[in-house]
C-alpha cells in the first residue's frame, strides 16, 4: 500500500494549519470590529452597523472548524487506512512533527495528535 511519505504529511498539514491559523485571525478582527461598533455607544452609527456586522462576526467566528472536516479527515483517514496504523503510530513511525495549528484543528475534528508529535 502506498501511503503519504513524511514530507508530503508535513507539507500538508503544515498548510493546513497555516489556513487555519489565518482563519483564527480573521474571525479574531471581525469580532474586534463588531466589539468596537457595540462600544461606540452612538445609537445611529450602531444601528446603521450592527445588522450587517454581526453575520459577518459570525461568519468568520471559530464554530466554522467544520469547513475542515472533509480535508483534514481525508488526510488523517488516509495514513490510518493505508498505513495500518492509528494516527499518533503513524507520526511516530515516520518521526513527524505538526504544527500546534494543525494539531489544534485536526483534534478539534476528531483526530486528537499526542503532544509529542507536535513542533
Amino acid at each position: 500500500m502506498s501511503v503519504l511519505t513524511k514530507a508530503q504529511y508535513e507539507v500538508i498539514s503544515t498548510n493546513l494549519g497555516n489556513q487555519w491559523a489565518k482563519f483564527k485571525e480573521i474571525g479574531e478582527l471581525a469580532n474586534d470590529a463588531l466589539v468596537y461598533v457595540v462600544q461606540l455607544n452612538e445609537v445611529e452609527p450602531e444601528i446603521d452597523m450592527l445588522f450587517d456586522f454581526y453575520p459577518h462576526s459570525l461568519k468568520w467566528g471559530l464554530s466554522r472548524i467544520n469547513e475542515w472536516r472533509q480535508v483534514v479527515t481525508s488526510l488523517q483517514s488516509h495514513v490510518i487506512n493505508r498505513s495500518g496504523l492509528s494516527l499518533n503510530d503513524y507520526l511516530a513511525a515516520n518521526n513527524i512533527k505538526v504544527t500546534e495549528d494543525f494539531a489544534e484543528l485536526s483534534s478539534g475534528l476528531g483526530f486528537p495528535i499526542d503532544p509529542s508529535h507536535i513542533q
